[in-house]
């Protein structure tokens, strides 16, 4: 995955190299860290277009947004042919079909499906062009309905729960002698910017973390995530509250996909009440 993600980032230099578009960097990648994400500075914050090659979709997501919500947005847009509005988490995303990649030791052999999902990403960057008067309709209504995060209470609650990771994070780093003094995730940020989850790669580790962020039934932060390293055994999942850290080993490819997991808490909507 790591020599697959390399060779993506390579090709999309290439491809969107005159476009206003950015993608992510090749780094370190685990075995199932294969969802790449585009931005542009012609989009609004909250608004992220993501190929997943496993999915054979790439999504143009809209954060904390319904289904129904596009599907009313969309009725409205011009050139919506071959978009099919669906759920995604917290999130409504445009989504086109793409050929499904499945095998990432192949790099050369999937050229052409990465090609076909550049296409995909090209197309709906265009129809955010065509459409970016509805489509920024949906946007702003939903940003002035998320809290304001400044207003609110003090991040102290969140900052506990980020204390227990950063806690768990360097003990898992020292299990595979990995460099200590790497900067450790900042949840805060995290939350201000709207993301839930995030892949935190740890140099040495030869993986890293795999971290949501979510909430419980009443409304305190909780993190989930799964850690270990793609050359050899060791993967475990992990619960972080702000009391405790419970983990567990596990066979990663019998068990539930961490997304599926997060799926059984409420998402990370607003700073918990003190």
């Amino acid at each position: 995955m790591t020599a697959f993600r390399h060779f993506y980032a390579e090709e999309a230099a290439r491809y969107f190299a005159k476009t206003a578009l950015t993608w992510e960097a090749a780094r370190d990648a685990w075995y199932n860290d294969s969802w790449f994400c585009f931005r542009s500075r012609e989009l609004p914050k909250g608004v992220v277009i993501v190929h997943k090659p496993r999915f054979a979709a790439v999504d143009f997501a809209f954060s904390n947004t319904r289904k129904e919500e596009l599907e009313r947005a969309l009725a409205r847009c011009t050139n919506p042919e071959g978009l099919e509005p669906v759920q995604t988490s917290k999130s409504a995303s445009i989504r086109l079909s793409v050929p499904l990649i499945s095998d990432f030791g192949s790099t050369e052999q999937n050229k052409e499906n990465i090609f076909a999902a550049f296409d995909a990403v090209n197309r709906l960057v265009q129809f955010w062009g065509q459409n970016k008067a509805i489509l920024q309709e949906l946007v702003e209504a939903k940003s002035n309905s998320v809290p304001n995060y400044e207003s609110n209470q003090n991040w102290a609650t969140l900052r506990a729960v980020e204390a227990m990771l950063h806690g768990l994070i360097r003990v898992r780093m020292i299990e595979f002698n990995a460099d200590p003094g790497l900067k450790l995730p900042d949840l805060v940020a995290m939350a201000k910017h709207k993301e839930s989850k995030i892949w935190f790669p740890v140099p040495g580790m030869a993986g890293g973390f795999d971290i949501r962020l979510v909430q419980s039934d009443d409304s305190k932060p909780v993190i989930i995530a799964s850690s270990g390293s793609r050359i050899g055994d060791g993967w475990m999942r992990h619960k972080v509250t702000l009391f405790e850290v419970t983990s567990k080993s596990i066979d990663y490819l019998s068990e539930p996909s961490l997304d599926e997991w997060a799926a059984s808490f409420k998402p990370f909507t607003q700073h918990p009440s003190e």
